[in-house]
């Protein structure tokens, strides 16, 4: 997380006036290298530094990518399309979470690590083939420019609310698996479900923002919250 906090805006100002599907290209190949150095970790502490390092590259993916989207698609459907792309993480907890978890337990975390490098260079190809690549306003933006956004006092409101959310999400995630092992005791195996389940939440809740954005954001948002 702490990576992702550093990495989004440092990437969106050094790459400001590049083509989205290369920098989106280049963050996945940032994870590939990530994802194997991680494989090769010999200590706890190598460890945490190597993923503070991948972590970087994770949430500016998903800020550049939802702008690409935001560009390429018509106006009154913006939410819903985001929200079809945010799918992909809850296909990922649904499927790929529970699979390289498998693959960690039977073949070694080193292997499951490299598995999931290997994946970051077939998302950097997908990215480079399949994506747009005329989408991107041409005007160059000065970092003056892009700063200028920070006295937009809506956009700290909604960075506000956002930052409530995930936090309490994140907070009943990171502690719901500690409690049903050590309060509930349930078996090790339980773990799975738990993601899944969490997955099923996320799809959900990601094709209903998606069409609630489309029609009044300011009030679902508002609803939202108060969920």
């Amino acid at each position: 997380f702490w990576g992702g906090l550093i990495g989004a805006p440092l990437i969106a100002v050094l790459c400001r006036n590049w083509p989205k599907h290369k920098i989106l290209a280049m963050l996945s190949v940032w994870c590939f290298f990530g994802n194997l150095a991680t494989s090769f970790a010999t200590n706890t502490d190598m460890l945490y530094w190597l993923r503070l390092i991948s972590g970087i590259p994770h949430a500016a993916f998903l800020a550049f990518a939802g702008l690409l989207v935001c560009e390429v698609v018509p106006a009154q459907k913006r939410g819903w399309y985001l929200g079809i792309m945010l799918i992909g993480l809850s296909v990922s907890t649904l499927i790929a979470v529970p699979f390289n978890t498998w693959l960690g337990i039977n073949h070694g975390w080193q292997i499951a690590f490299r598995f999931v490098a290997l994946s970051d260079i077939l998302i950097a190809l997908f990215i480079h083939d399949l994506l747009p690549h005329d989408a991107d306003n041409k005007t160059k933006q000065s970092i003056s420019e892009q700063l200028s956004a920070l006295k937009n006092s809506q956009m700290w409101l909604l960075f506000g609310v956002g930052l409530c959310i995930i936090t309490s999400m994140t907070m009943a995630w990171s502690f719901s698996l500690p409690w049903l092992f050590k309060t509930a005791k349930l078996p090790a195996y339980a773990s799975t479900m738990v993601v899944v389940v969490l997955g099923m939440g996320f799809v959900f809740g990601q094709l209903a923002g998606g069409w609630a954005a489309d029609r009044n954001a300011n009030r679902y948002i508002g609803l939202n919250t108060v969920w």
